[in-house]
């Protein structure tokens, strides 16, 4: 019920964010009409289907592109820089990516508890045991819920490893 609010207050808030960032280039366009460099720039014409006679000051156009570029900008940069929302307890920016280095007690106990983490990245409990292992995990600083745990290895995995039988390949 949390996550649904705050999805409900993030799409509230984008769409007051897409209004205002009308009203600011509309704003921008009023204020730039005072250069004459400004002024002198052509209109784009056309006409709507019942014939009526339209038009648009290029400025304006520069404008809206520019707004748009810069906000599809900001949102690539955003995305790679904020967090998810928890999903259990609803907090924005508290999930955290943590990467450590298994020990072996660590590799068996994950390996009992979840064994197709390693078959991810094919390795047995033999191989994982031999080899370096780090868990990436995101768990949720608030209530401490793991989201999701990824490994990766610096085993050398070989072609075909299905067929590895204590380090044999048939």
């Amino acid at each position: 019920m949390q996550y649904k609010k705050t999805l409900k207050k993030r799409s509230i808030k984008g769409f007051a964010g897409l209004i205002s960032l009308l009203i600011a280039c509309l704003t921008l366009d009023w204020l730039m009409l005072n250069f004459q460099w400004y002024t002198s720039l052509p209109q784009l014409h056309w006409t709507d289907e019942y014939g009526q006679p339209l038009s648009m000051h290029y400025g304006l156009v520069g404008i809206f592109v520019c707004a748009i570029i810069g906000v599809f900008v900001i949102e690539v940069v955003g995305r790679k820089i904020r967090f998810n929302v928890c999903s259990k307890c609803g907090l924005s920016r508290a999930v955290t990516k943590t990467t450590i280095l298994l020990t072996n007690e660590q590799k068996e106990d994950l390996y009992k508890k979840s064994p197709a983490l390693f078959s991810e990245i094919h390795l047995n409990l033999k191989m994982a045991l031999s080899s370096r292992v780090t868990a990436n995990y995101l768990r949720c600083k608030k209530c401490g819920y793991q989201h999701e745990c990824k490994l990766r290895t610096d085993a050398h995995v070989p072609d075909d490893y299905r067929e590895i039988d204590s380090g044999f390949i048939r």
